[in-house]
């Protein structure tokens, strides 16, 4: 357990011992995350103050993905010193941040509810930039201990772990949350986020690291972060990425909005959902990664994105009569779990791929920072969406349109319109889409028979 890369390449029995340490760490996450995710804090804001507004609930769900732009400060100094090197002692730094904020919610009665949770903004801001300047070494150090041709089935594994791993974390924080929960429950989640942020950190020091190699040529910094955006096949990734997660965060707080506001549902339910979605994503993880392994991660693309797009006409369907809706809201959260970790895979495939050698923390990282602050935008473009057609509802039929629903129903164009960008991305990492679906297609034509005769 060190701070230092190894001195040699690594063996075949180094990298299955890493791998092996990767999926314990980022099993380790999920449980931080249950405990700290986007959900839990804005639930816990509308019990410090139940008049918090949408940008301020959005501001919160923009927090983690606008401070990874200070991945990229950090990005060259992993090639420089190593991963390790950068990760651990920024990761512990943050956990004074970690410790500080399981009292926040006490200055409630200090400051009043505003102030509370601007003290939560604060210390959740120190946090997430002393993060993301550590993150710089992760993706790095996982592309030392994952062979190429293998990348797709080792992150169908890595995310069906830890899916698995937040299936029972969310059943666990629903239940010890409760319908209305008192604000002590929160700190207790608090305190567990910060036990699991010090082992996973201890954990990274355990994962074998290739040792440091630079191109002289590039040493330089800002020459260091200007590689990968001289790369035009590259910058077509980046594109399609900030594209995707635009679409993917743009419902942010909506979905609470509509569950608590709406719908009634208790913060439990809530919680309960993201449980729904992980549950599909991990009975189909492994079938992704392998997909991406055979077919390529841009024929992924062509298939996951247009069902991505229509599950969220699903919430035209959601309404307080009757008692229909926990089972549409249900059905849409198993089947967007389904699609939306499925595309993951597909673009941490073609993210590492990509990452050309010598350069390979500035390309893996850039590509990281983009995706997050085109995420990080998404709610306040939903808040404006929302804003915009806050007079524009009503009822047809079955159909129910209001502010919150016409935010879904923007989300879908907005998730086919990283389409046109998927023939542009790399063939060499991303398959021949043509012939993918070519291949995959005759596939399902000569299982047909035998579903027939089933």
């Amino acid at each position: 357990m060190t701070l230092r890369p190894e001195p040699g390449a690594l063996t075949p029995s180094q990298m299955t011992a890493g791998q092996n340490r990767i999926i314990f760490c980022s099993v380790i996450s999920m449980l931080f995350w249950a405990g700290l995710n986007e959900r839990v804090v804005s639930l816990l804001l509308l019990r410090l103050n139940p008049a918090v507004t949408d940008s301020t609930l959005a501001f919160f769900f923009a927090l983690g993905p606008a401070t990874t732009v200070l991945t990229a400060l950090t990005s060259p100094a992993v090639d420089l010193y190593g991963k390790k090197r950068i990760m651990v002692p920024f990761y512990l730094a943050g956990a004074v941040f970690l410790a500080l904020l399981i009292g926040a919610p006490l200055t409630r009665g200090w400051w009043g509810p505003t102030g509370a949770v601007a003290a939560m903004a604060v210390l959740l801001a120190g946090y997430a930039s002393l993060r993301s300047l550590g993150f710089s070494g992760w993706f790095p150090l996982v592309n030392d201990n994952v062979p190429d041709e293998s990348r797709g089935r080792f992150f169908g594994r890595l995310r069906t772990s830890w899916q698995i791993m937040l299936i029972l974390c969310t059943i666990g924080v629903g239940t010890f949350l409760g319908q209305h929960p008192a604000v002590w429950r929160f700190q207790v989640l608090f305190a567990v986020a910060l036990a699991a942020n010090l082992v996973m950190t201890v954990g990274m020091m355990a994962i074998p690291e290739a040792p440091v190699s630079v191109q002289s040529e590039v040493r330089r910094f800002w020459q260091r972060l200007s590689v990968p955006f001289r790369d035009k096949v590259f910058v077509n990734f980046l594109v399609f990425g900030a594209l995707y997660n635009l679409a993917a965060g743009l419902v942010g707080p909506f979905g609470i909005r509509c569950l608590k506001g709406t719908l009634g549902a208790g913060d439990n339910v809530v919680v309960w959902m993201d449980t729904l979605s992980s549950i599909g994503a991990a009975l189909t993880l492994p079938l992704w990664g392998r997909f991406a392994d055979r077919l390529g991660s841009r024929a992924l693309f062509a298939v996951l994105l247009p069902p991505l797009a229509l599950v969220n006409l699903l919430w035209l369907w959601v309404t307080p009569s009757g008692g229909a809706w926990p089972y549409v809201v249900g059905a849409y959260s198993v089947l967007h779990g389904i699609c939306l970790f499925g595309v993951g895979v597909g673009i941490t495939d073609l993210m590492l791929g990509s990452a050309r050698t010598g350069s390979r923390s500035a390309y893996i990282n850039i590509a990281f920072v983009a995706n997050a602050l085109a995420a990080g935008a998404a709610p306040f473009l939903g808040s404006f969406v929302a804003r915009a057609t806050a007079g524009w509802h009503g009822q047809w039929g079955p159909l129910t349109l209001d502010a919150t629903r016409w935010v879904f129903l923007a989300r879908v164009p907005l998730m086919l319109l990283p389409l046109l960008v998927v023939a542009r991305l790399s063939r060499r990492h991303g398959g021949h889409v043509g012939e993918a679906l070519q291949r995959l297609s005759a596939t399902m034509m000569g299982l047909w028979p035998f579903a027939r005769k089933g």
